[in-house]
């Protein structure tokens, strides 16, 4: 990878250099912490039946922002 990095496409190039910025270590830390937090989430959601979340295809612009922080103050007093 190292003589030959142009011959990758940009998308492979770019994970396989961020995958580079971090040692076995960091690695094998991680997935034991991804473990730990699964079974802890998992232990949260036991009693959950369904979880609904908001969606939008993108952010919220500034003044939709605005106009929620004015609902949300409105609705508070």
């Amino acid at each position: 990878m190292r003589e030959r990095l142009a011959d990758y496409g940009s998308l492979l190039r770019d994970s396989l250099l961020m995958g580079a910025a971090f040692s076995s270590n960091d690695y094998i830390q991680a997935v034991r912490r991804r473990r730990e937090l699964c079974a802890i989430t998992a232990a949260a959601m036991k009693d959950v039946d369904l979880l609904l979340t908001t969606a939008a295809p993108s952010e919220a612009t500034p003044k939709q922002l605005r106009e929620l922080s004015l609902r949300v103050n409105l609705q508070e007093k």
